[in-house]
């Protein structure tokens, strides 16, 4: 899954009538195809991460083995909200009546680079307050998984 603004001419990317698209539009359907050859950096998640996430919404057992096709016990897994699935984009729901801070945890793979550090860029707007920890990934592996919290108010 991959997340771009701009086209290939780095100008912003474009609706359907040919207006200028945000984050929010664009989500992950924009795919550069020759990107997926050398990904670099995965955000990498398998079956098995969606469990919790069936869970929350999927009112039966029945209904989430029907989805997966393999026996579950849903009592037993902990459900979680949408925005804690291993994604590169999220949304967040904040309202400015309330305070509150949202945290989500990513983990990426570098498959890539041996020696490669990746620096966090936060395109939110004026009236949110994100923050990224840490700010910055080195690996010095292939394969390597680590973490990072994002924070946002």
């Amino acid at each position: 899954m991959t997340t771009y603004v701009k086209d290939n001419t780095n100008k912003p990317i474009s609706n359907e009538r040919n207006l200028p698209t945000d984050l929010i539009v664009v989500g992950a359907s924009h795919v550069m195809p020759l990107k997926v050859l050398d990904p670099e950096l995965i955000y990498d998640i398998s079956p098995v991460d969606y469990y919790p996430y069936y869970a929350a919404f999927v009112y039966n057992v029945s209904d989430v083995r029907s989805i997966i096709h393999q026996k579950i016990n849903c009592p037993s897994i902990k459900s979680i909200p949408e925005g804690e699935l291993n994604y590169p984009s999220t949304i967040v729901r904040l309202s400015a009546n309330e305070a509150r801070t949202v945290t989500f945890t990513r983990t990426v793979a570098n498959i890539g680079e041996v020696a490669v550090t990746y620096y966090a860029k936060l395109g939110v707007p004026d009236v949110v307050f994100a923050r990224v920890v840490p700010r910055s990934l080195t690996f010095n592996k292939v394969n390597k998984k680590k973490s990072f919290e994002i924070s946002f108010k």
